[in-house]
């Protein structure tokens, strides 16, 4: 499994390096950076002042705590099999390599790829633009989960594996599993980097569309691997990280209007027309 994660790195990054041509006919995107720029920083400097103080904040009782009042387990039979079958021995490694994977590799992925593509006509307008977009589409995703975490208040797995007393030791983070905020970061870069790349019409659009979810994929696995997060947790993370990355750079920077409405007049009043472009 470990050499299988590997290779998904290697293939990740240099997958849209094969594809013969990195530039077509560009399509522009909408970006004002004074109303995105401020959105971008107050949900990134909210979501840092949430981490910081994350102990203050967190409910120090969790709400979804999947233990009887004796402190038994009431863990779900789908979480439970995929925790003994996934999770390592060295737990650590596995938190580490969920940082790099999700915060490093990833990100970096995303603005090299963008990097690689703009450089190759001087177009570095477009690396900025591109850039921005994926970035206030991580830190917005990475937000709302933040503050779905402390509302749910789910214990994290490498607490309820402790006694009922030992668990009360810890500080409140324990109580912050559902959703995965590396997870949910992890497919908002990814999704938000291909949706921009396809609305450019770049050719490598495919590419990283692959390279980006093995990635965001291979995050969560290590989460789980991690005792940190249980699948649901991590799939409630994917779904909402993907929906953010995709629904934020498609329907607010798209330069054509997804949506169209028409009015018109009738001899019996008056009708409505509502056209998708997809």
């Amino acid at each position: 499994m470990r050499a299988l994660i590997i290779r998904v790195f290697i293939l990740s990054i240099f997958c849209f390096t094969t594809q013969p041509s990195l530039y077509a006919e560009v399509k522009e995107l909408r970006y004002d950076p004074w109303i995105s720029g401020p959105i971008t920083i107050g949900s990134a400097l909210t979501f840092g002042t949430f981490v910081f103080f994350e102990d203050d904040i967190a409910s120090k009782k969790c709400r979804w705590c999947d233990r009887r009042a004796d402190g038994s387990s009431t863990l779900n039979g789908f979480d439970s099999s995929i925790q003994k079958k996934l999770v390592w021995t060295n737990k650590k490694s596995a938190g580490h390599l969920s940082h790099l994977s999700g915060f490093v590799i990833l990100p970096l992925f995303s603005a090299g790829s963008f990097w690689l593509i703009s450089g190759h006509e001087s177009r570095w307008k477009n690396f900025w633009i591109d850039l921005g977009i994926v970035a206030e589409a991580a830190v917005t995703a990475s937000l709302v989960g933040q503050i779905v975490q402390f509302a749910v208040a789910r214990e994290r797995p490498d607490s309820h594996d402790l006694s009922k007393a030992q668990s009360a030791a810890l500080p409140a983070s324990k109580n912050t599993s559902f959703y995965s905020g590396h997870t949910t970061f992890a497919f908002a870069v990814a999704t938000s980097t291909a949706t921009v790349a396809t609305l450019r019409n770049y050719p490598v659009a495919p590419y990283l569309w692959a390279g980006g979810m093995a990635l965001a994929g291979t995050t969560a696995y290590f989460r789980i691997a991690a005792n940190r997060h249980y699948m649901t947790d991590v799939l409630a993370g994917a779904v909402m990280g993907s929906a953010i990355g995709f629904s934020m750079p498609y329907f607010l920077h798209r330069k054509d209007k997804p949506f169209s409405w028409t009015f018109a007049p009738t001899s019996d009043g008056w009708m409505t027309m509502a056209q998708w472009k997809w």
